[in-house]
């Protein structure tokens, strides 16, 4: 792995790290955008290391999967534009707001981002 692809995943890392502690705090609208956030990153980990180039400007998580020749499941894509939209509606107020995270929401979008990073981990083992 090059040194460019650990920084990326670094800041994926830490990224998932502030995810977890926005469950703690109930910023659960920061925990959507901080695991959009950690694909993101560990997506363009993937392509930085693949092509050696930097990635896309670009915070549609669809679209650097395409980018990656990331094949994701109907599960995964869902999941993947559901972060997407959220990233964009929490950050900008003119965008429409999504009704509330509940906890039981905020959880689960956390573990399947869980699942997600692990299995994108995969392609760079």
């Amino acid at each position: 792995m090059n040194d460019e692809t650990r920084r990326w995943l670094e800041i994926a890392d830490e990224d998932f790290a502030a995810a977890e502690d926005m469950l703690a705090t109930g910023h659960l609208g920061h925990l959507a955008v901080a695991c959009q956030q950690s694909l993101e990153k560990t997506l363009k980990a993937i392509l930085v290391e693949e092509s050696s180039e930097l990635p896309l400007r670009t915070h549609d998580l669809p679209r650097l999967a395409d980018e990656g020749d990331v094949e994701v499941d109907e599960e995964t894509e869902r999941l993947l534009r559901q972060l997407t939209n959220l990233y964009f509606a929490v950050r900008y107020p003119d965008m429409d707001r999504p009704a509330d995270l509940t906890e039981e929401a905020a959880r689960e979008l956390l573990d399947r981002t869980r699942e997600v990073r692990e299995w994108l981990l995969t392609r760079l083992d």
